[in-house]
């Protein structure tokens, strides 16, 4: 394939993803369902003709292993949540009809577990509707056909019609020719019916159909150089730590500004090196080495006073944030997923560099979970260009937190692990998101459901749910051991479960204006909590719901709080307190 040819294969096959991925919005159009499988065949058919004309003249033919691993997974995904559903609703037959082994899988001949992996979807397929709620989504069984279309793919011999390389080129224009067709004339015309009701969907998909060259060639100007550069502020001596998160790879040295200097030699661990320094003073430190590789790096709570990284291909997740950050240089992270600069003292021209620097690489969230946070401290807010790049951003499918705007919705809850116990958060759909557990580990949200995690080291964990979580609906958080609870800032959210854990006086609940079940009962609240929760609720002028803020030890209401009670109840809520 020529290099345009593979571009717009390559754009063709992200717009795939982006549209299965959003399947429970277009699978009731058939005009559209009929357009995406005319598509998907399209794509299909090309790949099979590709490997044909690079396997006559490079010997490339597609990687059955690979494509057996892949189609195995996802096979066992599936068939794991549908033996759950199986189970609990006494399907015998369904479950006896999809209970296959990885071992099964792996030891059949090559058409049979085609045909083991076919039944399984279409078995599956018949429940679809009913198994949601054990993470079985109607876009993983299109996910699984285009598994098993491929590994058909790289089982079977060259279509006969197709004997040369001279054929399968041929055929690739006219294959490529009613791929444009298809976009073209039926899926982009019937697309526009999504934009209004559904924006984010309609976004990734415009994103989608943005065709990248990445073809290249001799003449390439040479990558500019990495740099990592902060300046620590220690007037007030302090401890300053750097974190490589299990990525970097290579040799290193960290340049503490004082004299000394840190080697590392680092092979895909997590490493962390902490500096003492002897006099106050500032001093500028320095990372130099193999910065290419590195993709994780934390450098927050250092007493920061500026900051500049740029030019690093790899880097995926940045923390500078809980320092004292006033001027920011940030640029050329192609890569970066998630950035925090949160809780610093940037001024309103590092604010706006910061973004514009952002929106300039232009890449999107879309399928990937992206966010840039800006927010708390004495960060300033954006103005002109600056916000001009954050509704750029958001267009396509970034998080953007700032300061100045509407108040970012904020899910944080520490839980008291002194005696070991599986934390449960069950969350209602959102676009994109994650819950950072606390203590390295980070689980990744695409779809709601009940999320489990268990510590293995006694302490004290703060939970993070982060993302795309104004858009949430339900939240438990039901018998955690939590000692402490932040949920605020979530239009959506109308139903909420905090009780049977042991919150005291850490609990903060407002501007949650869709509300109706509040149950924050089985705890052991002060008198100052319980008063605040209910003039929260009180503030937000809303009527006819429920609040449960009785049991455990939860104090009784007084002064403000039994006005705000009453004033709650005057408008139709049913407000339970001890």
């Amino acid at each position: 394939m020529t290099d345009n040819q593979e571009n717009k294969l390559s754009m063709g096959l992200v717009v795939q993803n982006v549209v299965n991925s959003n399947n429970v919005i277009w699978s009731g159009l058939p005009a559209f369902v009929s357009a995406f499988n005319d598509f998907e065949g399209i794509i299909v058919e090309i790949l099979s003709n590709r490997v044909v004309q690079e396997a006559d003249t490079k010997g490339v033919t597609l990687d059955k292993q690979q494509a057996e691993d892949v189609l195995i997974a996802k096979t066992l995904m599936i068939s794991s949540g549908t033996y759950a559903y199986a189970v609990d609703n006494s399907n015998e037959t369904l479950r006896e009809k999809i209970n296959y082994s990885p071992s099964n899988l792996r030891q059949a001949r090559d058409t049979i577990l085609r045909d083991m992996c076919q039944l399984i979807h279409d078995e599956v397929n018949a429940e679809i509707g009913n198994l949601a709620d054990y993470g079985v989504l109607p876009a993983d069984l299109t996910d699984l056909q285009n598994k098993i279309d491929l590994y058909y793919i790289a089982i079977s011999e060259p279509r006969e019609a197709i004997t040369d390389r001279k054929t399968a080129t041929q055929e690739l224009v006219i294959l490529l020719g009613r791929f444009d067709d298809v976009l073209t004339e039926r899926m982009d015309k019937l697309m526009v019916m999504f934009r209004d009701s559904h924006p984010l969907f309609y976004r990734q998909y415009v994103n989608a159909r943005m065709i990248v060259d990445l073809g290249g060639g001799p003449g390439e100007p040479e990558p500019e150089v990495g740099v990592i550069t902060c300046v620590t502020d220690q007037s007030v001596l302090n401890e300053v730590e750097v974190v490589f998160k299990n990525n970097a790879t290579g040799n290193f040295e960290i340049i503490w500004g004082d004299g000394d200097t840190t080697p590392l030699e680092l092979e895909a661990e997590e490493v962390s090196r902490t500096h003492d320094y002897a006099l106050e003073g500032t001093y500028t430190i320095e990372i130099t080495g193999d910065l290419d590789t590195i993709s994780n790096i934390d450098f927050k709570n250092n007493r920061l006073i500026t900051a500049t990284v740029k030019n690093l291909p790899q880097l995926t997740h940045l923390r500078l944030n809980d320092n004292n950050i006033t001027d920011a240089e940030i640029e050329n992270i192609p890569e970066i997923i998630e950035s925090y600069f949160e809780n610093n003292s940037m001024t309103e021209e590092t604010v706006n560099n910061i973004l514009i620097a952002y929106d300039d690489l232009g890449t999107h969230g879309g399928l990937l979970f992206k966010a840039i946070y800006l927010q708390g401290g004495t960060n300033a807010s954006p103005t002109g260009d600056g916000l001009v790049a954050k509704a750029n951003l958001e267009s396509r499918g970034w998080v953007v937190q700032v300061a100045g705007g509407a108040g970012a919705g904020e899910i944080t809850c520490v839980t008291d692990q002194s005696v070991l116990s599986q934390v449960t958060v069950y969350l209602s759909t959102i676009d994109s998101g994650e819950i950072v557990w606390g203590d390295g580990d980070i689980t990744p949200v695409t779809a709601g459901g009940n999320f489990t995690h268990d510590y293995v080291l006694e302490g004290i964990y703060t939970i993070e749910v982060r993302g795309v979580i104004e858009t949430l609906t339900y939240l438990y958080f039901r018998e955690d051991q939590l000692i402490s609870a932040t949920v605020r800032n979530l239009p959506n959210l109308s139903y909420l479960r905090l009780n049977s854990n042991n919150l005291t006086d850490a609990v903060v609940v407002e501007n949650i204006p869709e509300i109706d079940y509040s149950y924050l009962d089985d705890n052991n609240m002060t008198e100052e909590t319980v008063n605040n929760i209910l003039i929260a609720y009180d503030s937000m002028g809303t009527s006819n719901g429920y609040l449960y803020l009785w049991d455990g030890t939860n104090a009784s209401p007084t002064g403000d709080g039994i006005v705000a009670r009453d004033n709650l109840i005057s408008r139709g809520w049913s407000v339970h307190v001890n």
